[in-house]
């Protein structure tokens, strides 16, 4: 089975190279072949959708939330997160991309998935391939390492929670002024 992770921990952070990446590794996919994406937040809708539209693929989003682009997951500002959560649910469902929602994913196997729901019970997914969109989160024990190794600590960015690059921009030079001080 073919699996792809997308996430903060194995994509390169130069765009032109994770793009060379993702194209090298989604050759695999066929008309017909059945795919599961792990998570269904902006990344994993988005694929899921270009697998379906462009290359034919059967493809099902899986997601521990019980919504597309959940809210705790997706930083929305300058729209309605409704209105922009029903317009991707729309293009996915115009594109025969299936959801699988509030559910964890126990298990990848060779041939498929095994996902438990919030009652207990476990399915089984049949796929041929897995691509693994699972978003970021700060990791703190890295983050508290290197507060002991500074005089003067600042939190800013994605190390302190996900967001937008605006934010995380005002944040470090903000704490860069007071550092400067």
């Amino acid at each position: 089975m073919q699996q792809i992770a997308i996430n903060k921990r194995e994509m390169p952070y130069d765009v032109n190279e994770a793009m060379k990446l993702l194209r090298t590794n989604l050759q695999f996919c066929g008309k017909d072949k059945k795919v599961i994406m792990v998570g269904a937040g902006y990344i994993g809708c988005e694929l899921a959708t270009y697998l379906s539209m462009c290359k034919g693929c059967d493809v099902t989003c899986v997601d521990m939330a019980d919504i597309v682009i959940s809210s705790e997951n997706a930083v929305i500002e300058e729209w309605d997160d409704t209105n922009l959560r029903e317009y991707i649910t729309i293009n996915m469902r115009k594109n025969n991309v299936k959801t699988c929602l509030g559910v964890r994913v126990e298990e990848i196997r060779d041939d498929g998935v095994v996902v438990k729901h919030k009652d207990g019970t476990e399915e089984f997914l049949e796929a041929e391939a897995v691509v693994i969109a699972t978003g970021m989160r700060p990791i703190a024990s890295e983050r508290e390492a290197l507060r002991e190794a500074c005089l003067d600590f600042r939190v800013v960015g994605n190390a302190d929670k996900v967001g937008r690059i605006k934010d995380a921009t005002a944040s470090g030079y903000a704490a860069g002024y007071y550092i400067g001080m």
